[in-house]
């Protein structure tokens, strides 16, 4: 069964977007409450359940004219390694299809294979490298 993600779901989603952080872009802070809830009312993020417990998310993070990005790909560790990820992956890149765009994209972590066997049997292509920079902190300066 798939659900839209809702704001009544936003402790779920906080701690689906910290995990996800914590394990693809560790740099990165955690969105505030505000931002998290905006996000939700986008209706950008699915959730897949299994047995009717939420497991797996994938997000549209961008869109244009003729393509969407899918971002935000989480599963449960618990739940990992059963085909949730692809699921819900393979659903998102569905949605932005049927809005009309000719092309579904993500960026992938190179050195996890079994996120990129998976979005490899989903018929995704490595197209190039990103590369990707990091800009320090700013302090406030007096």
């Amino acid at each position: 069964m798939l659900s839209i993600v809702a704001t009544p779901e936003l402790p779920l989603f906080r701690d689906w977007i910290a995990g996800f952080i914590r394990e693809a872009v560790p740099r990165d802070d955690c969105p505030s409450d505000e931002r998290l809830l905006a996000a939700l009312g986008e209706h950008r993020h699915w959730v897949w359940i299994a047995g009717g417990v939420p497991v797996s998310m994938a997000a549209i993070g961008r869109r244009n004219r003729t393509a969407g990005a899918i971002n935000s790909v989480y599963t449960l560790p618990g739940f990992r390694g059963r085909g949730y990820a692809g699921a819900i992956t393979a659903v998102v890149a569905r949605q932005i299809f049927s809005e009309g765009r000719a092309f579904a994209c993500l960026y992938v972590d190179k050195s996890n294979p079994a996120s990129n066997r998976c979005y490899a049997k989903l018929g995704f292509k490595p197209v190039c490298d990103a590369w990707h920079i990091v800009r320090p902190k700013l302090g406030l300066h007096k």
